[in-house]
């Protein structure tokens, strides 16, 4: 896949926070799997909604080849006392 058609996986809806095109095309030609995780802090119930937009931009950023790590930060829910500091 060209790095024109990655970028454009990259910065397809619902994305907000992107690097600039430029710095999108050095990391494309530094390296063919670039590295991204995302983590998800629990602040209140999960909305099904969330997991699918969320798991939708992953498969995006897979698709345009970058190396995707999950984090699901519940210990960090807990130290930052949300919800009510009870990880039940």
């Amino acid at each position: 896949m060209n790095i024109e058609k990655k970028i454009q996986l990259v910065k397809k809806t619902p994305t907000e926070e992107i690097l600039t095109d430029t710095e999108l095309i050095n990391m494309f030609e530094r390296t063919s799997r670039p590295k991204h995780y995302i983590g998800l802090e629990i602040s209140g119930k999960i909305h099904l909604g969330t997991g699918l937009i969320c798991m939708m931009k992953v498969k995006d950023f897979q698709e345009a080849g970058l190396n995707c790590n999950i984090l699901l930060a519940d210990w960090h829910t807990w130290i930052n006392r949300k919800l009510g500091g009870d990880l039940d």
